[in-house]
């Protein structure tokens, strides 16, 4: 999660640069925002209950896919429909992983679920405030293209790095005998 909202707040501390640089008006840039947004909503909306059918391990692998991908896909854009296409699937991803990493959390360690979920809550704070720092030194020292293949790399790393995550069907119905 620290990476997901990390990747976030990065395309929004861009976003400046990525207007001056493609000529992108205010409103695009607000189209580009609010593109992932709307696609995280509707995402957790519609798949977020998958998690809670034992899908959680599958949602996180292909949520943090997704992620890489639309990093890498902010940095070769190029015009206003890439820019939203990439922040969509962004929005895709997240949208995926809160609810697959938040109900892996819980599973991990039931009688400290209260301290993992505020570790996990640190970690997606920690993310978000500190990746947009390192992606503006990226930016100063490479290209604006370079915080967005780093971002990517690293979410392909830790995709890689995963150990093997623990699926849990839950409770699925309950008898009323």
């Amino acid at each position: 999660m620290g990476i997901a909202m990390g990747s976030l707040a990065s395309v929004v501390t861009l976003l400046g640069d990525l207007r001056d640089d493609f000529g992108l008006t205010e409103m695009q840039i607000g189209l580009i925002v609010g593109s992932g947004f709307f696609t995280a909503f509707v995402t957790q909306l519609t798949l977020g209950r998958l998690a809670d059918r034992g899908h959680a391990p599958t949602m996180v692998r292909f949520g943090m896919m997704a992620a890489a991908t639309a990093m890498a896909g902010f940095a070769v854009s190029s015009s206003f429909l890439t820019f939203v296409l990439a922040r969509a699937a962004l929005g895709f991803a997240i949208g995926l992983l809160q609810p697959a990493i938040r109900r892996t959390v819980i599973l991990t360690d039931r009688e400290h679920t209260g301290r993992n979920l505020g570790r996990l809550g640190l970690a997606e704070i920690t993310g978000f405030a500190l990746t947009p720092a390192a992606a503006a030194v990226l930016v100063e020292v490479g290209t604006l293209d370079l915080p967005f293949f780093v971002i990517s790399a690293t979410t392909v790393a830790t995709l890689l790095a995963m150990g093997r995550l623990q699926s849990d069907e839950g409770l699925q119905s309950v008898s009323r005998e």
